[in-house]
């Protein structure tokens, strides 16, 4: 005969484990507690030995955190006396008798409500965080952790809300009192709760006492976040003014968390939490706050981004919120987040980006230093993750937007699409992008990076020998639009250099040149263009020193800049470098086939050298096609001679030219 539920285990709070004789069992460590939270949580299909041992004993090897792990089992099981049997072991994988077990998190999520919304508030009254006070020095659990109770914290919110709101439509006005206010214990800076109070007030005719909690409510919000009331609260206090003796009908919440600053914002938000400090040492919080605020003011340089001050984001430290409460109470689409750990003389620093709206990583890099000279590694790993950011959040808008329809886009938008097509560097591309920069400067006149972009679209048709007449003019003059419109933005200089460049000013391009690459600090990409120019004014060296140092500040960087870097191996006369980099992703363009023909040529590949000088003429015809011009002749001339503006030293075009002859293009 099966004894149902003998065991009862509190998840939500501190871990309680109760026995069938009433006694409370006692764990000899927290790593034996978090492998017994860790198999309650797996459900129905259990935990694997080898997750298990990955996420608590992460630094020990293979053979030895099997070992830990089976002597933490037998100590949880010892614990456990006489209920040790509700732990099985299925092989590989270890699971509990859930028959025999009852889990206080079993209730939370379920469709199945209990007869009364009363008596489930009752049951929830005392649940708060998932394991509270449960930690272990395990960067992975610690992870598996956070993210565990995000979830729990979301389902017993949920859970609270439906019943408040189950009870103010039965008029049981007092007890959605008490789930209301159960719901700000858990999260004072939940404005949804916020609402349902002063619903509730109201619904009681104590309107006045719904007003007055509107105005502490809003002086929270300003002093704490830096934020004003969403829309929805701000309409709801319209309707309690206007209609005081009536109460306000129910709430239907939002598909997607209300960011109320996000709404009124042209370009992406971003908050970066404060890092955590994983050591164990509260000594080392200086060095992971320090790095949290030098990622914080490089972001505040870049123009295509709002960043939430250091006040308001740190107000967070210590909060157990998940991604996406964090973004509707700061009013972000994005939120950085990371974690510093250090053992002995080494330091790991991982960092993550997250879509505040969806809760879905962006992207993640982790950093492993020697930690001789903290405040070097400090600056070294900011500027990293800086130079990064920017872009990532760029790309990702960018996706988002390409796939909305277009009357929907907004400027920012519309640029940023451009932005991703234009670096693929091809003509169909680039013609469409130079319609979306249009369309962009349509809906704002004064928008100084769209006038830069749509200038560069004339650059590109330059280099690859497509540009319409005057096209080199309209560069410039649209440069020196957006320069005068932002005079700081370096991408804007380094494109107002381009435009020199374009036009044959070369001694001008090279001092813009300079001037850019001297107020650049992490912006690895404007780097990396600005290296590119370098080399097409024949200082090669200085060419590859800028934009190596741009690929170690971006090692995820663009197929772009790895099209820049082909062309500085093929100038520096590393030809198996050239065919390494070119090869891929970075085969952008007819001018990219270009090198690559030559430098199999050099090589002395014939026949390497005579398929790729087949595709490079294919691709060169398309090219040609796309923009209406005819090719008058198959040669080297014919198929290459537009790209010989593009280097201030005619030799340059020569040592291209001379591959392609080399590969069986007439001359």
């Amino acid at each position: 005969m099966s004894r149902r539920n003998r065991l009862h285990i509190r998840l939500l709070g501190p871990l309680a484990v109760t026995c069938s004789d009433g006694t409370v069992a006692s764990f000899p460590t927290q790593k034996s507690q978090a492998l017994l939270a860790m198999i309650a949580l797996a459900g129905p299909g259990g935990l694997h030995r080898d997750t298990a041992a990955d996420l608590l004993w992460s630094r020990s090897g293979q053979a030895q955190a099997r070992t830990n792990l089976r002597q933490s089992l037998a100590s949880l099981r010892k614990a456990l006396g006489a209920d040790a049997d509700v732990i099985e072991a299925r092989g590989a994988v270890l699971g509990l008798r859930l028959d025999d077990v009852d889990l206080d998190t079993n209730a939370l999520g379920k469709d199945d409500p209990p007869p009364t919304a009363g008596q489930r508030l009752d049951d929830l009254a005392a649940a708060s965080t998932l394991l509270a006070g449960l930690t272990v020095n395990e960067a992975p659990f610690e992870d598996w952790l956070t993210a565990e109770r995000a979830k729990y914290a979301a389902l017993l919110s949920s859970e609270l809300t439906r019943i408040a709101e189950d009870l103010l439509g039965d008029r049981n006005l007092s007890a959605a009192l008490t789930a209301a206010r159960r719901l700000l214990d858990l999260d004072a800076f939940n404005e949804a709760a916020h609402r349902l109070l002063m619903r509730v007030l109201h619904a009681q005719g104590e309107t006045a006492s719904a007003l007055r909690h509107y105005n502490k409510m809003r002086e929270m919000l300003s002093e704490e976040l830096g934020i004003q009331p969403g829309p929805e609260t701000t309409a709801l206090i319209a309707r309690i003014r206007s209609a005081p003796d009536e109460a306000p009908t129910p709430e239907t919440a939002p598909e997607r968390p209300p960011a109320q600053a996000t709404q009124k914002r042209d370009k992406p938000s971003v908050a970066v939490l404060p890092f955590t400090n994983m050591s164990g040492d509260p000594e080392q919080d200086y060095f992971s706050d320090g790095i949290t605020e030098d990622i914080i003011t490089g972001l505040s340089r870049f123009r295509t981004l709002f960043v939430v001050a250091r006040h308001s984001s740190f107000a967070f430290r210590n909060e157990n919120f998940g991604v996406r409460e964090i973004g509707q109470r700061l009013g972000v689409q994005y939120i950085v987040e990371g974690s510093v750990r250090r053992a002995g003389t080494k330091v790991r620093i991982s960092v993550q980006l997250a879509d505040a709206l969806t809760g879905t990583h962006v992207w993640a890099e982790r950093y492993d230093r020697e930690f001789d000279d903290i405040f070097a590694v400090q600056d070294e790993v900011t500027r990293s993750i800086v130079a990064v950011l920017p872009g990532r959040v760029q790309e990702d808008v960018a996706d988002r937007a390409s796939r909305m329809p277009t009357e929907n886009m907004k400027a920012y938008e519309y640029m940023l699409r451009g932005k991703s097509l234009r670096d693929g560097l091809n003509a169909e591309d680039t013609a469409e992008a130079r319609a979306l920069f249009k369309k962009a400067l349509e809906l704002d006149p004064r928008y100084a990076r769209a006038y830069m972009y749509l200038a560069d679209t004339y650059v590109v048709d330059g280099w690859l020998g497509l540009a319409e007449e005057g096209a080199a003019g309209k560069s410039l003059a649209l440069s020196r639009k957006g320069a005068g419109l932002d005079n700081n933005d370096v991408y804007i200089q380094d494109q107002l250099g381009y435009a020199f460049l374009c036009e044959g000013l070369w001694d001008e391009a090279e001092v813009q040149f300079e001037k850019t690459l001297s107020k650049i600090v992490n912006e690895a990409e404007s780097m990396a263009w600005c290296g590119y120019a370098f080399l097409l004014l024949g200082r090669r060296e200085k060419a590859r020193e800028v934009v190596r140092e741009a690929i170690r500040l971006d090692p995820m960087h663009s197929p772009s800049i790895d099209w820049i870097l082909g062309q500085i191996h093929f100038f520096t006369g590393d030809y198996a470098a050239v065919v390494r980099v070119l090869i891929g992703e970075a085969l952008l363009n007819s001018l990219a086939h270009a090198f690559l023909v030559s430098a199999y040529a050099h090589l002395d590949q014939p026949g390497e050298a005579a398929a790729a000088l087949a595709e490079f003429i294919r691709m060169r015809r398309q090219e040609f096609a796309s923009r209406g011009i005819d090719v008058k002749e198959d040669t080297v001339e014919g198929f290459a001679g537009a790209y010989r503006a593009m280097w201030r030293d005619p030799g340059d075009w020569e040592h291209l030219a001379d591959g392609l002859r080399k590969a069986g293009l007439p001359g």
